[in-house]
């Protein structure tokens, strides 16, 4: 009997969320030692160790900063990106005024032209990959690069304005801005644009993204003659706005949720906690004579920044004095275990519960409205205290391949994962592909109403594409408790067309999955979800594959992909296919082949095995 189940289920769990107390910061930042007076406008480090800042000549460092080198470059470079540890990428305008690429891979030692464009310059970089990257120029140009930087690919004029900044989130996903005050974002790869950001006052020059839903620009308000900067915490659906009394903002950085910093060709850095009010960070030694005007961190504590007359700074203490714990997670879901660890460079930390005084394990379960007191040193920053506070809010955990939330990693999750294919939300902290049962807020869209995309995100990245059915392929057929379901059984004709009328030992069967007829043809559908039943003592062991290839499921236009799980001891075969590009197929006939090798004559057994089959559609 051919059937179809729908599953689907609501849940509600406690989930606890820490909420950090931010006490008193104060400047970190040392100016290093070089021996060049060029002006440098970017600078980017590959690891610890490797960097290389960039301007009317390139500076570059092998032990992270304690000493540079300063080499000449073919012309005046804007931004430049690493690869590797010998491999960067930068741009400019030759000296015959054309938007160039350069590329290194000897740290700077040499450089060769990759691209050579139509007048103007390339002022903005950024990579997605060690192979992909996005390169933004004058005229509205937007380049791309699928080799590393080696060959570039113009793309259609996005707009008349120059465009400064570049940001690249996916292959698909990218952000552009400049001059004019729009800022641009693309889904599709650069094929079309849509205006995120409208606005006609403002030139930005700079663009970070800390992750596919949380980004800024920074640049110059030229009504108001501000420095100005605009946040996004919503995929660049809307934009807030924090602006500060400084010059134009040069460029910027978030190295955390609350973490952000730009350098705007004065000699303080800017730095916000949150992204409400700036503080400017004074580096010892400069004066008003002194200007910053490039900046990279590496990490959430470690950072440079560069500016006029070869001028670098660099810190290892996130800028300044504040030691943020680490925790193993943020989202914690009620009963789950956290652990409590001391930030880079901190030390000798103590933890107590502000109800008990008692000692607190660095391995512990917080309750709700719990408050840690905690104290720490560091061997600049003296001795710091501050505090911790755990509060209650309502989320579900996400299991690894559970995509549909309903308590079962299988091909209907595969159907899921296809359905949201693209979706971007907030990344899960420490995530993992292990069946355990991992904390995350809630990105906000559901499938049907009821469960949130986040689940489909089976990898964690927040980005929702065929990478998260590897967890679901790990943990296939596992089962957990935290769920409910509630199915509904109709009907479709499915059935088998065998190509052979008898089979002998060691033959080769191939059948034919049928689904609708020209009575009742499917419309719409996005994928499919099914198993093939088998006798194992006539099919012989890991002999049973699967092909959408030539189906009308799986149209040349559209982005798919398949997937099965054998179970020969069971005599089973689980089957799906999913389109990845949000189309849908229509029609009927055929939607898969299946071909196995006999291990026994099955004559007259072609009825049986099509009465095993099964369709599960979600």
């Amino acid at each position: 009997m051919n059937q179809i189940r729908y599953s689907f289920f609501r849940k509600t769990l406690l989930t606890l969320i820490l909420l950090l107390s931010v006490g008193h910061a104060y400047t970190q930042w040392a100016i290093q030692p070089t021996s060049g007076s060029a002006d440098l406008v970017e600078v980017h480090f590959f690891d610890q160790n490797n960097g290389i800042a960039v301007g009317s000549a390139a500076a570059v460092t092998t032990d992270g900063g304690n000493n540079w080198n300063f080499l000449p470059v073919p012309f005046a470079l804007h931004d430049v990106y690493m690869l590797g540890s010998q491999t960067a990428v930068a741009v400019g305008s030759d000296l015959s005024g054309n938007q160039s690429v350069v590329r290194t891979t000897d740290l700077g030692q040499t450089w060769t032209t990759t691209y050579s464009g139509s007048a103007g310059t390339i002022h903005g970089l950024n990579f997605f990959s060690s192979l992909h990257g996005a390169a933004a120029a004058d005229s509205g140009r937007v380049m791309l690069t699928s080799d590393g930087g080696l060959n570039w690919l113009c793309l259609v004029p996005v707009s008349t304005d120059d465009f400064y900044a570049v940001s690249m989130l996916t292959l698909d996903t990218l952000y552009a801005a400049g001059k004019g005050g729009n800022v641009y974002k693309t889904t599709t790869g650069g094929s079309s644009w849509t205006v995120s950001l409208a606005s006609s006052t403002e030139d930005w020059y700079a663009m970070d993204f800390r992750s596919h839903s949380d980004g800024m620009v920074g640049g110059y308000n030229n009504l108001i003659s501000y420095n100005y900067s605009k946040r996004t915490t919503d995929y660049g659906n809307s934009w807030v706005a924090t602006a500060n009394a400084y010059s134009p903002v040069s460029d910027l950085q978030m190295t955390s949720v609350n973490d952000i910093y730009q350098v705007n060709h004065t000699q303080f850095i800017q730095h916000t906690y949150g992204g409400i009010g700036w503080q400017a960070e004074q580096v010892p030694g400069l004066t008003s004579a002194d200007s910053l005007v490039g900046l990279f961190f590496l990490n959430d504590t470690t950072g440079w920044a560069v500016g006029d007359n070869g001028l670098i700074v660099a810190t290892n203490t996130n800028g300044n004095c504040t030691p943020n714990p680490r925790l193993s997670q943020h989202d914690i879901c009620l009963g789950d275990s956290i652990v409590l660890s001391a930030a880079t460079g901190w030390q000798s930390y103590s933890w107590l519960d502000s109800a008990t005084n008692a000692a607190v394990s660095t391995f512990f379960t917080p309750t709700n409205g719990m408050t840690i007191y905690f104290q720490a040193t560091h061997p600049i920053c003296g001795t710091y205290f501050d505090t911790l506070r755990f509060t209650v809010h309502y989320c579900d955990s996400v299991w690894p391949g559970d995509a549909n939330a309903d308590g079962v990693a299988n091909m209907a999750d595969l159907l899921t994962i296809g359905l949201g294919a693209g979706s971007v939300g907030s990344p899960r902290a420490m995530a993992n592909n292990t069946w355990t049962p991992q904390a995350k807020t809630n990105w906000g869209p559901t499938f049907f109403g009821v469960i949130d995309y986040k689940h489909a995100d089976c990898d964690g990245n927040g980005l929702i594409d065929v990478n998260d059915t590897l967890p679901l392929s790990l943990n296939y057929s596992l089962t957990h408790t935290k769920s409910q379901h509630v199915n509904a059984t109709s009907g479709f004709p499915l059935y088998l067309e065998p190509l052979f009328d008898s089979l002998s030992i060691g033959d080769t069967g191939y059948v034919r999955v049928m689904l609708g007829d020209l009575s009742n043809p499917i419309t719409d559908l996005h994928g499919i979800a099914f198993t093939f039943s088998y006798d194992p003592s006539l099919i012989d062991t890991n002999s049973v594959s699967i092909s959408f290839d030539t189906t009308w499921i799986a149209p040349t236009n559209a982005s798919g992909q398949g997937m099965y799980k054998d179970f020969y001891n069971l005599g089973r075969t689980d089957i799906g296919y999913t389109h990845m590009n949000q189309l849908n197929s229509s029609g009927y006939g055929m939607i898969a082949g299946i071909t196995f090798v006999t291990i026994d004559n099955i004559s007259g057994k072609n009825n049986s095995i099509s009465k095993s089959l099964q369709l599960n559609l979600s």
